[in-house]
């Protein structure tokens, strides 16, 4: 009786032990087939790599497409390469990582620059400020001639982008980037939110309809590809759904970052009745 109890029990282990090891294994080849999912790759760049970007003024982020992919059983990683925005001509990498649930691990900022504390100043759509004016024309003024600096601009009342483009055009030349800021400080992030049309402008392909007349148009098609379970995701860059659809729905500028200009082109910008104030950006890392 006893060894029929004993042989029962062993063959129950057995069985056990073998249903744990045929589950690893299923979890392992559905995690593979997840990672090794080119629908997982391209949701990454497009969420990822756009969120990384519209929490990042002070970087130019490449949206892809990524070179150097990572896939394991546990995790797909991208590794995202970004330049400091100005005239630093500093490269940074961030390695995005997701679990095969679709969860973001780790890291999702990049280092803090000069431009960030720049950005925790921005008042841009707040009204004029006489002060703060008159203070940025001194500041410009006492730049060296032959001083590139880069500076943010904030504007009296927000704009929309064909008032923008009226009133104040940001771009210096037909070529020029735009880097323009679409809203208030956010107080998950603290800083406004932000968007540029990448390398190439729509030459990373993560709009399908990139249209590239319209940055503004470019951060609402962005936001409308975004759903409901990005949240989590969103929420480690500092994103919130809410605040991006409330930004999208406005689709107002704030202001804009300017690199490499000169005094002329500044005080150019500033003597504008849009312009609340201009914010210099210190050299250095």
């Amino acid at each position: 009786m006893i060894s029929e109890v004993r042989r029962r029990n062993k063959l129950r282990r057995r069985l056990v032990l073998g249903s744990v090891i045929a589950l690893t294994g299923l979890m392992v080849t559905l995690g593979l087939s997840l990672q090794y999912s080119e629908y997982r790759t391209e949701r990454m760049r497009l969420v990822l790599g756009n969120a990384l970007q519209v929490t990042s003024p002070e970087y130019l982020v490449r949206r892809g497409p990524y070179t150097d992919v990572e896939r394991t059983p546990i995790s797909l990683s991208l590794l995202v390469p970004a330049r400091a925005l100005g005239n630093e001509l500093e490269s940074t990498n961030i390695r995005l990582a997701q679990s095969p649930w679709g969860r973001l691990i780790g890291a999702a900022q990049l280092p803090a620059k000069p431009m960030t504390a720049v950005l925790a100043k921005f008042r841009g759509g707040t009204g004029e400020s006489v002060a703060e004016k008159s203070k940025a024309k001194t500041a410009i003024i006492e730049l060296a001639d032959n001083s590139r600096p880069t500076a943010i601009v904030e504007l009296v009342n927000s704009l929309s982008e064909a008032d923008f483009r009226r009133s104040v055009n940001p771009k210096l030349s037909r070529d020029d980037d735009e880097f323009i800021l679409l809203s208030p400080i956010q107080e998950t992030s603290g800083k406004p939110l932000y968007w540029w049309s990448g390398f190439d402008n729509c030459g990373d392909g993560t709009l399908r309809n990139c249209d590239k007349a319209s940055s503004v148009g470019q951060f609402r098609e962005w936001v409308s590809l975004l759903r409901g379970y990005d949240e989590p995701n969103l929420r480690k860059f500092g994103l919130t759904l809410s605040a991006l659809r409330h930004a999208a729905e406005e689709a107002n500028v704030y202001g804009f970052i300017l690199s490499w200009s000169t005094k002329g082109q500044l005080l150019h910008f500033l003597n504008n009745p849009e312009v609340r104030t201009i914010r210099l950006v210190p050299d250095g890392k």
